[in-house]
């Protein structure tokens, strides 16, 4: 990176749903700061994946350790290279914690929803919203223009190979049901995905 760059970190550490439902935020960011560095902190397991986007200068991996140690190595890793922007998409206890121990050293802004972060996300239904709507409200807090959109979905122009392996009849939609054993609200029931295949067979579309 050059001196003149800024340097903006964006934080999504997973699982991959999320981060599939999260490309669309990074492309606005990018969008958004064309010009500079960004970098990434994710899951270990997603490094790979990340990096081949095309949006980041360098994927970071956080093992989430629960080692005050290796927590404290990463904060100060973070802090060291003095971020100009970070944006936390993850938004969990913990990328608040790193937000109040950076505050301490001087943390830079900060889009979120960590206590005392520059620029808040304060929607009171935040949770409740559709993930593309509530990373273009966050987004938009962080003053980051969105050309009129109030939503962001999926950016998944880059997923592009050769499936000719696979020999699947086309046109075809790919299923991946299932969510964590945490995420009961983002859960659809079974039968519903049952419902939606036999619609697309019903239109010559294979599941």
């Amino acid at each position: 990176m050059t001196t003149s760059q800024k340097k903006v970190l964006i934080i999504r550490h997973g699982a991959l749903g999320d981060i599939i439902n999260a490309t669309g935020a990074f492309a606005a960011v990018r969008s958004h700061f064309a010009n500079d560095y960004l970098v990434c902190l994710t899951s270990p397991s997603y490094e790979g994946f990340m990096g081949q986007m095309g949006y980041f200068g360098e994927i970071w991996g956080d093992e989430r350790s629960k080692n005050p140690f290796e927590m404290a190595t990463l904060i100060r890793k973070i802090s060291r290279a003095r971020f100009d922007w970070v944006f936390d998409l993850q938004n969990s206890s913990r990328t608040s914690l790193y937000f109040q121990v950076m505050k301490v050293m001087g943390a830079p802004l900060w889009s979120g929803i960590a206590p005392g972060c520059s620029h808040p996300q304060r929607h009171s239904h935040r949770l409740y919203l559709p993930a593309s709507v509530r990373y273009a409200d966050q987004l938009q807090t962080a003053g980051i223009d969105l050309k009129g959109r109030d939503e962001l979905l999926p950016e998944i122009s880059w997923m592009e190979g050769d499936i000719s392996a696979f020999g699947l009849n086309t046109p075809y939609v790919l299923l991946m049901p299932g969510s964590s054993l945490s995420g009961s609200r983002k859960r659809w029931p079974g039968m519903a995905y049952v419902a939606f295949a036999n619609a697309l067979v019903a239109q010559g579309i294979t599941p």
